[in-house]
């Protein structure tokens, strides 16, 4: 008599004379073979069943299917037997995990890109490498797009079976461009944005002088003003350090001209704004200098104040309120507030 049937004949269930013979090893289910040394010899019915449960035990550790004495509620026959069922109205589908679900299109479409999927374009430089997608990135260059399609304009509707143009190259090299430019020009294609750590200094205006310039190349005008605009306001409200502004007016001058202005437009306004600090001793010599070096800057300085003296000037004042007015240089708040993640107070500084 096997453990089971024994359990029912202890439980009262069946008499012993209604127990079955097992049956032969052939017409058995799929069961968890057991050795019965290694189970505990018992003596008493606790510890029988004792060793029952620690038979069940190990069978669902296995993932065999094992019989209880209790007769099933219909959730767990049905858990044991097969898969759940579907209900008619609620068709079976890949679950989800709205967690890592895109929330938006941009997250969506910056998802892709890290992941790769749906890819049918490689960008490349050096040894750096996008999953790209030409959707995506041609819709917004017709420069990078010519570099995969040189000159060929085919209508959809005409069907190419047979040509060679069906098998389309999926490689674009832009190693001959400036590597951070191109990472930050690929961020913007999947994001409408991209992200610079500010650091004394620069405040990354080089950075956005690169992008600026890779954009007007490939032909994206958003990146080109998303660019030029992120220079500006750092420009106007983080850097001190006129060197820095003009080593920036030098490389931009050099490297654009009045067809895309946006830039230069920046560093002027800026040089008006400042022209009383710039015309005093020690930096009008090397203001001077620069005007000197750079005629073209020269020129439009003096072309904004004779047209525009009095054009205002985008900039972020720092202030305590109307009545307490401006606040000192580098003047902060500092305030303690409670972190979202662990609940701790941390301290915060900002202006």
């Amino acid at each position: 008599m096997n453990c089971i049937a024994r359990l029912k004949v202890e439980c009262g269930i069946i008499a012993p004379s209604q127990t079955k013979p097992p049956l032969p090893a052939s017409a058995h289910s799929p069961s968890l073979s057991v050795n019965p040394r290694a189970l505990p010899k018992t003596n008493t019915y606790m510890e029988d069943r004792e060793a029952e449960s620690q038979l069940l035990h190990e069978s669902r550790k296995a993932d065999v299917m094992a019989y209880t004495i209790s007769s099933p509620t219909l959730s767990e026959a049905t858990a044991r037997a097969s898969p759940s069922p579907v209900l008619p109205d609620a068709p079976s589908s890949p679950s989800r995990n709205s967690l890592s679900s895109p929330f938006n299109p941009l997250e969506a479409l910056n998802a892709s890109l890290i992941s790769g999927k749906y890819s049918d374009l490689t960008v490349l430089h050096g040894e750096r490498e996008w999953k790209a997608h030409k959707v995506v990135v041609f819709s917004q260059s017709h420069f990078l797009e010519s570099k995969i399609y040189p000159e060929v304009r085919i209508p959809i509707e005409i069907p190419l079976p047979n040509s060679d143009l069906q098998k389309e190259p999926d490689l674009l090299n832009l190693s001959e461009f400036d590597e951070e430019a191109v990472s930050l020009t690929m961020e913007y294609l999947y994001g409408s944005q991209y992200t610079t750590i500010g650091v004394e200094p620069t405040f990354s205006l080089p950075t956005h002088v690169k992008v600026f310039i890779l954009a007007i190349t490939l032909g994206i005008k958003g990146l080109e003003l998303y660019a030029a605009a992120k220079y500006k306001h750092n420009l106007n409200n983080f850097v001190t350090n006129l060197e820095v502004y003009f080593s920036s007016v030098a490389e931009i001058y050099q490297h654009t001209t009045m067809e895309n202005p946006s830039l230069r437009f920046a560093v002027v306004e800026a040089a008006v704004m400042e022209m009383p600090n710039l015309l005093e001793e020690p930096v009008r010599s090397r203001f001077l200098e620069v005007t000197r070096d750079i005629p073209d800057f020269h020129a439009d300085v003096l072309t904004y104040l004779v047209r525009d003296p009095n054009r205002p000037v985008e900039v972020q004042i720092p202030i305590l309120c109307g009545e307490c007015g401006m606040r000192e240089e580098n003047d902060m708040y500092d305030v303690e507030v409670e972190c979202k993640g662990c609940g701790e107070q941390r301290r915060v500084q900002f202006f």
